[in-house]
């Protein structure tokens, strides 16, 4: 079947009390899926759904997020970067 995944990895993150999510984005910036996090090592592969449209969501967007319960995006992106697939 149509198996895409996002494999990301991130060199020289900074020191987090947090955590570092993944995201896709249209590239207005306005619309952002969270596709997971990133392991300690800073390489993640994660699953792309195959009703994500990456002609829409073609922008992959890494943040620092707090561990607060929030689900959403913090607006503080470390990198960002078009989808590569």
């Amino acid at each position: 079947g149509d198996h895409r995944t996002l494999d990301i990895t991130v060199k020289g993150l900074p020191e987090t009390a947090g955590y570092f999510e993944v995201w896709l984005m249209d590239r207005t910036h306005q619309k952002l899926i969270s596709m997971g996090s990133l392991g300690p090592d800073g390489h993640a592969v994660l699953p792309v759904p195959s009703t994500v449209d990456l002609g829409e969501y073609a922008v992959v967007d890494v943040s620092v997020q707090p561990y607060n319960g929030k689900p959403d995006h913090s607006g503080d992106s470390i990198v960002r970067g078009p989808y590569a697939g």
